[in-house]
């Protein structure tokens, strides 16, 4: 299963979060977590050849409350709730009060698959 697949989630019993990180919240734990896993920082959204990329949402108050994966294609597809994953041509479609904003950008190399 793909990282960015699994529920990231410190409090709840189904979701992941590993033990060397602190089991709050916060947007730099988020990032810590996604950057134990092979994803560093990166200043934009926008498509880059051999990267695949998220974006992370925070509210108001700097807390994150979401993350969005970027397809091959340059689109985002997000996993609301438990309700099915959704495909959206841009960030800003999912801002507003349930979900904030996009804030952080991160980014992992592509692995080149193997042809057998």
């Amino acid at each position: 299963m793909h990282f960015t697949d699994r529920w990231i989630e410190p409090l709840k019993p189904f979701g992941y979060w590993p033990t060397s990180i602190p089991p709050r919240l916060t947007l730099n734990n988020l990032t810590a977590v996604y950057a134990e896993q092979g994803y560093e920082r990166c200043d934009s959204p926008a498509l880059e050849p051999g990267y695949e990329k998220i974006a992370i949402y925070t509210d108001r108050r700097g807390l994150p409350t979401h993350a969005a994966r970027q397809l091959a294609t340059g689109k985002w597809t997000s996993k609301l709730g438990q309700a099915e994953d959704i495909e959206h041509d841009n960030l800003e479609v999912l801002d507003g009060p349930g979900y904030g904003a996009a804030v952080r950008y991160m980014r992992w190399p592509l692995r080149p698959r193997l042809i057998s």
